[in-house]
């Protein structure tokens, strides 16, 4: 979103436009960061509120996920400009983000394909910290393309056979055993982390996505607890919420707020009655 100022409605300002232009350009660069700013608001308002998303890392949603040019005060009005634009962030520690691009279109979610799995993927509460729905992913349950994870469907072992295989098979550490499994496709990362596959056992199917094994005290994987950390969507997934014109809908706002006489009062006035005495 773009912002520059509309002079035709603003008599007065054209005037003393013409006579001191110089002194003027440190409050229109004011006034189009402004509009910038409350842009970035309303849409955060509108992403937050109307879409209603649940927003985990509040440091990446109000700075990272956005990229901002503020007008240099310095510059003659012509050249000067406020933008706002939400970012599209491939890689890094985020993974694969589109910047709300998808509410806007209504089209399905891109495949996430870091770590090789080509799956959109979905984190539940045991990959986030605290256990908590609410809190931010931990990194050792991010997926990395050269992490040691086995996948059950190379194997067609039963779950217990196949749990009992990952278990024994460390590959982390300098230790003779640790370096016999090295080279073990099925030996398990320092985080413990597999793949499953649809697999059923005692009555429950394990959907595809990422697990852990969580030991009991006597280290019988009768009595461990299997906790999903990721669900693996095969195909991709929709937006959220739907189709929904956020960034529309901010424009709106700032338009509404900054109506010709707003601007008048606000910005231009003071500056431009002191510059009409001289």
């Amino acid at each position: 979103m773009d912002f520059k100022v509309n002079t035709k409605e603003l008599h007065k300002y054209v005037l003393a436009l013409a006579k001191f232009p110089e002194a003027l350009q440190k409050v229109n660069a004011r006034f189009l960061r402004d509009m910038a700013y409350n842009f970035h608001h309303f849409a955060m308002d509108q992403i937050t509120g109307k879409l209603k998303y649940t927003i985990r890392d509040k440091t990446f949603f109000k700075g990272k996920a956005w990229a901002r040019e503020h007008p240099n005060p310095s510059e003659s009005i012509d050249k000067q400009r406020a933008s706002v634009i939400s970012l599209r962030i491939e890689g890094g520690s985020y993974g694969l983000f589109t910047g709300w691009e998808e509410e806007l279109t209504g089209k399905t979610r891109e495949m996430r394909n870091k770590g090789g799995h080509g799956a959109s993927r979905t984190l539940t509460k045991y990959a986030r910290d605290g256990d908590d729905f609410y809190g931010l992913s931990t990194n050792k349950f991010r997926m990395q393309r050269e992490a040691r994870m086995p996948d059950s469907s190379q194997y067609g072992l039963t779950l217990p056979a196949f749990l009992a295989m990952i278990t024994k098979s460390d590959a982390t550490g300098q230790s003779k055993r640790a370096k016999h499994f090295k080279k073990k496709s099925y030996a398990t990362n320092k985080n413990k982390t597999f793949i499953l596959s649809g697999e059923t056992h005692n009555g429950r199917t394990y959907k595809r996505g990422l697990y852990t094994l969580v030991l009991s005290p006597d280290g019988d994987i009768k009595n461990s607890k299997i906790r999903q950390l990721q669900i693996f969507h095969e195909k991709p997934v929709q937006s959220d919420r739907g189709k929904h014109d956020w960034r529309g809908e901010a424009e709106k706002a700032v338009m509404n707020k900054f109506t010709p006489s707003y601007i008048w009062e606000r910005y231009f006035k003071a500056a431009v009655d002191k510059i009409l005495k001289r």
